[in-house]
């Protein structure tokens, strides 16, 4: 996942954004805070063909883009 502002990655937020393509199990802390991209271990959705490249989400009074590659 790409597009969390690296002051922003509490697991909390981390969630909140996950929660636009399905629902957050794992969160892999290695790559919490590299500055590319971060890594989710398990994400519990119905069909894994129909997560969005892009997806839109506030966080605070920001609008961001969030990128999802599986």
């Amino acid at each position: 996942m790409r597009g969390i502002p690296v002051d922003q990655r509490s697991t909390k937020t981390i969630a909140k954004v996950g929660g636009l393509v399905g629902k957050v199990m794992a969160i892999d802390e290695k790559y919490r805070f590299r500055t590319d991209f971060l890594r989710i271990k398990k994400l519990s959705c119905r069909d894994v063909t129909q997560v969005p490249a892009v997806a839109e989400r506030s966080l605070g009074i920001k609008i961001f883009d969030f990128f999802f590659e599986r």
